[in-house]
């Protein structure tokens, strides 16, 4: 947890990100009880025991569907999360039978998120909007948008003629962030239709490409015509999960607090300075090169 607080839980992948909502369920609606409810005040073992299953199973569900390449971002659009954390207050202690049609929520809940990306994929389902919300910079939000994925290729029409690719690099809610590949002049907020294309940035490769130069997105650009290949790749790695690195031990000291108690320098680390203008940034730089210590010896020799 100390490095999701560091890091920020956006960034791990999506089966770290299912382990962060699992957990808040159980501890907000297993752990936590209230003592005002007449329900949650005591609750029976048996009832117990079916909650921290019916968690379980929602997990396992759950856990498939990432398996299958389904963003924890399409999953939590589903209210199903915040359902069973309500089940300690919804469900009366004499009524265990209802767990019986949470479970089946679960699997209805499996079945829509399954039967929406097999209609999307079996007729390259392609969603057009009209419009953006917002632009700034190389960004656009699209609002209103519903089966979309995180680094879904996006294929934007200014005034029917000039096209540009895009990338939506986040999403929140109903709203989608784009970051326009080819830049944002000539955009305006009513005269662009927005594509979205159902996949991510993919790439035909074959030994053809040896030799050949490429633009950014991978377009060729040296006059040789395109490549033709039927192996496409996604061009998105995963992303790295910080827990799985080796856990860092060689400690610099630097004789000032600040810097060793809250922002820990360590061999080979960046340590960014930043200061106002006539401010002694680089005394502070100098002061750490001369003082840093490594285990026992000189940092810098």
């Amino acid at each position: 947890m100390e490095i999701v607080k560091l890091i920020g839980g956006d960034m791990l992948p999506d089966d770290q990100k299912l382990i962060l909502e699992i957990s808040k369920v159980i501890r907000i609606g297993f752990l936590q009880q209230n003592a005002f409810h007449k329900d949650d005040t005591c609750v029976p073992m048996e009832k117990q025991f079916k909650m921290m299953d019916l968690i379980l199973y929602l997990y396992k569900k759950s856990r498939s569907l990432v398996s299958m390449g389904m963003p924890m971002s399409v999953l939590k659009e589903d209210p199903i999360f915040d359902k069973i954390i309500s089940i300690k207050y919804d469900v009366p202690n004499d009524r265990l039978d209802m767990f019986d049609d949470y479970r089946k929520q679960i699997d209805a809940f499996y079945e829509s998120v399954i039967e929406a990306q097999r209609i999307r994929r079996r007729h390259k389902m392609a969603i057009e909007y009209l419009g953006l919300s917002a632009i700034n910079g190389p960004m656009v939000v699209l609002e209103g948008v519903r089966m979309r994925l995180s680094d879904e290729i996006v294929e934007m029409t200014v005034e029917g003629r000039e096209k540009k690719i895009g990338r939506i690099i986040e999403v929140y809610e109903d709203k989608a962030i784009i970051q326009v590949f080819e830049g944002t002049e000539g955009l305006a907020l009513r005269n662009v239709h927005t594509r979205l294309t159902g996949r991510p940035m993919e790439l035909a490769v074959s030994e053809d490409m040896l030799g050949r130069t490429f633009n950014g997105v991978g377009e060729p650009i040296d006059g040789l015509g395109d490549i033709s290949s039927d192996i496409r790749l996604d061009v998105n790695g995963k992303p790295l999960n910080p827990v799985t690195r080796e856990y860092p031990r060689d400690y610099i000291r630097t004789g000032i607090s600040a810097i060793d108690g809250l922002m820990t320098l360590i061999r080979g680390q960046k340590l960014p300075i930043f200061s106002g203008n006539g401010l002694p940034h680089d005394d502070l730089a100098a002061q750490i090169v001369k003082a840093g210590i490594l285990r026992g010896r000189r940092a810098v020799q």
